[in-house]
């Protein structure tokens, strides 16, 4: 992660579609709601990026990065955070 990065998931997504952190849970992903459209997407993913650096690539399958939802992107978050404090 990078030194700015977020320590919670649902604050970067709520950041990412322009929402209120309450308003995430884990049940959220594409095309589950009105925010997450295929553009808000876009903008989680970049956010990802953003704040997770070159460790979200170890997450990319077949050229797709597997973020289609809040509980994969909790997943990766909390196997990022734990690969920094080790």
């Amino acid at each position: 992660m990078t030194s700015s990065a977020s320590s919670n998931p649902f604050e970067l997504v709520a950041r990412a579609l322009g929402c209120k952190v309450g308003e995430v849970t884990i049940d959220w992903g594409l095309n589950r709601n009105e925010h997450w459209d295929s553009f808000g997407h876009a903008t989680v993913v970049l956010a990802l990026e953003e704040n997770y650096g070159e460790g979200i690539y170890e997450f990319i399958s077949d050229g797709h990065i597997e973020l289609l939802d809040m509980r994969k992107i909790v997943e990766i978050h909390d196997v990022l955070k734990r690969g920094k404090n080790e």
